[in-house]
């Protein structure tokens, strides 16, 4: 009786563990919208009243928030009214304008050709839709009617008109050398007007408009015909509003070619067999010519229609059978064409399909996607963000497909730029108000994503088989956590994770892509044999020591090598080392520090530095070049405005190859390229290009010395180093103040040990807040700064110029008071004193 008991007690424990398991395994399977769950996650670092985009107002890259915030009418002011605010990349207000009435998203044009950017505010008040036109500081400028409507009658009720601006361009559709606005327009419930305007520009005269009843969802403004004019294509989607205006009505969905240069006129049409036309392309895919037009919808079926601008025939035709909510098109490769990545409806699936309506890759998600948007890079890996909304909120996936992180409680809006080395922020709609978030990485998720999956199934094994085989599995977690934290700590991106026996336990997913056999180190060898071999070496040390070797990419073949670095990892109470290996930074060195006196880190860290500017500047180059011949084929009428907004580009190449050259040189790559040289001229000549790139509250003064001789010294380097000394005063003066570049001459000084030699000084004075003393002499090295955010190589890059020229540089500083930096050259070249 007592064994039998002892059974019935034991089959008991097993019935409860399985149902813990099936407990756990099941809640693993439903929509799990958990953020620690997934690679990274939202972090809010602020929030404010209003809706908020990022637009670059100004030009330099970064993007400014430009805020619309409703209120409800107050005191003796009747009916709606708004504002609209700039705040610039320190979230700081720039200004604010107020409207009464409703204020729209802003659109950004440039009003009269002159490369400044004008913002576009389309305003609602009450059954008039006006444009405020301001500058980029926030000043009104221009303001003008743009349509007027009428609320639709219902037998309840009225409806409000409702109108939307989608998108302004401001072109020649004349050709009369003045430029209008082109404004498309549509709206909801209350039907019409649908349709195109023109404004002529800065008056905002109506110059012509053509109305239909179809309501425009997508469109692409190109110059199809080659007459210099480009025609506005637009696809409708079938609303069922009860719209009939200009033969045509919201209950069909059509193709739509609108032609500026006569009136605006529709004229071209074609209905199409769809209900919701999702986006538009061009393509440039094999088998086409460039000009092709790329249509993709959702609804029913997914569909895609290649079509050939001269007689807007289908080209290529693909229909996937199953439902789709929306389709995104995005670059997922880093190709020249986008991809279209399409949410399933129902199904939890996502599909994305190139230029030739191929599928190219598709992935199972956890939960339902919904509408989409592609945005800019939030993350740093060079690949635009696609968004979708969940039940929930919304998710950011990845390259791949696979969700890289989830929100909830909002909307992505836009993602703001905030310069190089600088990460981007996610604009997020919060109801009547706006959260900024970064993007992180979520250390321990993939703990997070399957550790209780795992438990469930090692608890359904049962009894003290269970537990043994939950012990081990949390034993590998905590390797598992061990060589995450290591690898996270140098900033490597991993690879591989196994055993002294060569026994994996993680394996990155590009790396085990199409390889179900994957379990030891040596399976790595047949098709990656540098990898593999390295790992078997590994594998044989006595004494488990840190190791690296050179590998062809492993997650880009097309990629150039990197070095590969395997860390030994031990554990508490686990027997034998395990080995992390993982990818090494190119943008840093092995070590993960940068050696002060170690001779060979100066040319390494050029090397690298001058490798990953100069893929990027000449793929700038060839593009401008083709984006150059493009436009002057295709529009000869405006290039001649165009010309000069391409020289700015090619300018600022110049000037990086300039910088890349100038560094190289610092780090001995290149010598000291010597000439005879005015210093005073070179120092008047400095400072007048400097002023441009000085704060209106500083003063840049020169005070050049007498009777100086001529120097022999690389003019290049030596204003490299007067820049680095002037950027590092400006940043010195918070509050304003002064900086003063002075020359002198010092005949027959001597200079540490040695004969007496003829030498130059050039100082750089200061009055800002001094270099704090606990800094010392230190603050020469590399690598060391007294600046939030710095570098440390900017003074460490003077020095190395001027010991090339056989001088020094010298400072004294006091805080509060300011800094004098002494740049002493000396006369007759570092040859001659090397001679010496």
């Amino acid at each position: 009786m007592v064994a039998r008991g002892a059974l019935l007690r034991f089959r008991s424990l097993v019935r409860g563990l399985a149902t813990v398991a099936a407990v756990v395994g099941t809640s693993a399977c439903v929509a799990d919208t958990d953020p620690r769950r997934y690679p990274a996650s939202l972090r809010i670092i602020g929030e404010f009243p209003g809706r908020a985009v990022a637009r670059d107002l100004d030009g330099d890259g970064r993007d400014e928030l430009v805020v619309t915030d409703w209120r409800n009418s107050t005191g003796d002011t009747p009916g709606p009214r708004s504002s609209v605010i700039f705040r610039d990349i320190e979230d700081q207000s720039i200004d604010q304008m107020n409207y009464d009435g409703l204020a729209q998203d802003p659109h950004l044009i440039d009003l009269d050709a002159d490369g400044s950017i004008e913002v576009l505010t389309p305003v609602l008040r009450n059954d008039s839709l006006f444009a405020s036109v301001s500058d980029a500081s926030g000043r009104k400028i221009l303001g003008f009617l743009l349509a007027t409507g009428e609320p639709r009658q219902e037998v309840d009720g009225s409806l409000p008109w409702d109108p939307r601006v989608l998108a302004t361009w401001v072109v020649d559709t004349n050709s009369d050398s003045a430029a209008e606005l082109v404004t498309l327009l549509t709206t909801d419930y209350a039907r019409l007007p649908r349709g195109v305007y023109v404004h002529s520009l800065p008056e905002g005269a109506p110059r012509g408009s053509s109305v239909v009843g179809a309501a425009p969802r997508a469109w692409t403004f190109e110059d199809f015909d080659g007459d210099g004019v480009p025609e506005l294509l637009v696809a409708t989607q079938a609303t069922n509003h009860g719209a009939t205006a200009g033969g045509l009505d919201d209950s069909k969905s059509y193709l739509l070619m609108f032609s500026l240069a006569s009136g605006p006129a529709v004229a071209w049409t074609q209905e199409l067999p769809l209900q919701d036309v999702a986006r538009f392309s061009r393509t440039g895919a094999a088998g086409g010519p460039q000009d092709d037009v790329l249509l993709v919808r959702g609804g029913p079926s997914f569909e895609g229609r290649v079509l050939d601008p001269n007689g807007w025939q289908i080209r290529r035709y693909r229909e996937l059978r199953e439902p789709v909510i929306d389709v995104v098109g995005v670059n997922l490769d880093r190709d020249p064409g986008d991809e279209f990545v399409a949410s399933g409806d129902g199904h939890r699936r996502v599909v994305a399909v190139d230029a030739n309506l191929e599928v190219v890759r598709s992935n199972e998600v956890p939960f339902d996607l919904g509408y989409g948007e592609a945005w800019p890079d939030a993350d740093g890996d060079g690949f635009e963000e696609v968004a979708f909304s969940t039940p929930t909120g919304f998710a950011l996936l990845t390259p791949g497909l696979g969700i890289k992180a989830v929100f909830a409680g909002g909307a992505v809006v836009s993602v703001q730029r905030r310069g190089i080395g600088e990460p981007a922020r996610v604009v997020i709609a919060n109801g009547s108000s706006t959260m900024l978030a970064h993007l992180v990485p979520n250390r321990f998720y993939l703990i997070y994503r399957y550790g209780g999956s795992l438990l469930g199934v090692i608890l359904a094994i049962g009894g003290v088989g269970g537990v043994t085989a939950a012990r081990r599995r949390l034993d590998r977690f905590a390797v598992f956590e061990a060589a995450t934290a290591r690898l996270m700590e140098v900033g490597w991106t991993g690879l591989l994770l196994f055993d002294h026996r060569g026994t994996l336990t993680w394996a990155h997913p590009q790396l085990a892509a199409g390889r179900a056999a994957l379990s030891t180190v040596r399976d790595l060898t047949p098709f990656r044999p540098d990898l593999g071999e390295f790992c078997t070496t590994l594998l044989a040390q006595e004494a488990p020591t840190e190791a690296s070797t050179t590998v062809a990419n492993p997650l880009d073949p097309r990629g150039p090598d990197r070095t590969a670095r395997a860390i030994p990892i031990e554990v508490p109470h686990r027997a034998g080392v395990h080995w992390a290996v993982g990818l090494v930074p190119p943008s840093a060195p092995e070590s993960g520090t940068l050696e002060r006196d170690d001779p060979t880190a100066w040319p390494l860290m050029a090397q690298r530095i001058a490798h990953g500017i100069k893929n990027p500047l000449t793929h700038m180059l060839l593009t401008l070049q083709r984006l150059q011949a493009e436009y002057h084929r295709r529009a000869p009428a405006v290039a001649s405005r165009l010309d000069p907004y391409s020289d700015r580009i090619v300018d600022g190449i110049g000037e990086l190859r300039r910088l890349t050259s100038s560094f190289l040189k610092v780090v001995d790559l290149q010598g000291p390229e010597l000439e005879d040289v005015d210093v005073n001229e070179l120092v008047t000549a400095f400072a007048a290009s400097m002023r441009s790139r000085t704060p209106p509250d500083i003063r840049l003064r020169v005070d050049p010395g007498h009777a100086l001789p001529m120097v022999r010294l690389d003019r290049e380097q030596i204003e490299m180093a007067l820049e680095n000394l002037t950027i590092n005063s400006i940043n010195a003066l918070d509050r304003g103040g002064t900086i003063t570049i002075a020359t002198m001459s010092l005949p027959n000084v001597h200079h540490e040990a040695g004969d007496p030699r003829s030498w130059v000084e050039i100082e750089v004075i200061d009055t800002g807040t001094g270099i704090p003393s606990h800094l010392g002499k230190d603050v020469l090295e590399a690598g060391v700064t007294s600046m939030e955010g710095g570098s440390g190589l900017g003074l460490a890059i003077v020095r190395k110029i001027a010991r090339d020229h056989g001088g020094d540089i010298r400072f004294t500083s006091e805080d509060g008071v300011g800094t004098v930096f002494t740049l002493r050259l000396p006369v007759k070249g570092p040859e001659v004193e090397a001679e010496a």
